[in-house]
């Protein structure tokens, strides 16, 4: 989080070169979004919430975008996952990043 360490409650993975993506399709995906946006996606991280009390807050993801406009494909560029009340099974955030974005232009 912003100016401190918190534990996150979820499980988070990070492939800094999509090279390394352990699935084809995510290397897919990100060259077909590379090209609709216009952005060299090569880089990954996936969040898998484990169950109903997993969960994020409100949140842009800052250190992805140092440049005055970024294109984040992910629903919203602010998005959080929120606890719920009932019962829920596993939910997973794909996230796609681009290093051109990562500085500053």
């Amino acid at each position: 989080m912003v100016n401190r360490t918190v534990l996150e409650p979820r499980l988070t993975v990070e492939f800094p070169d999509i090279a390394d993506a352990p699935v084809p399709l995510l290397r897919t995906a990100a060259a077909a979004l590379s090209v609709h946006y216009g952005v060299p996606y090569d880089g990954l991280w996936v969040n898998r919430y484990r169950d109903h009390s997993d969960s994020t807050g409100w949140h842009g993801d800052w250190p992805t975008c140092k440049r005055e406009l970024c294109v984040v494909p992910v629903r919203d560029w602010v998005h959080s996952v929120p606890k719920q009340k009932t019962p829920a099974g596993v939910r997973v955030s794909v996230n796609f990043s681009s290093r051109a974005q990562a500085v500053r232009s």
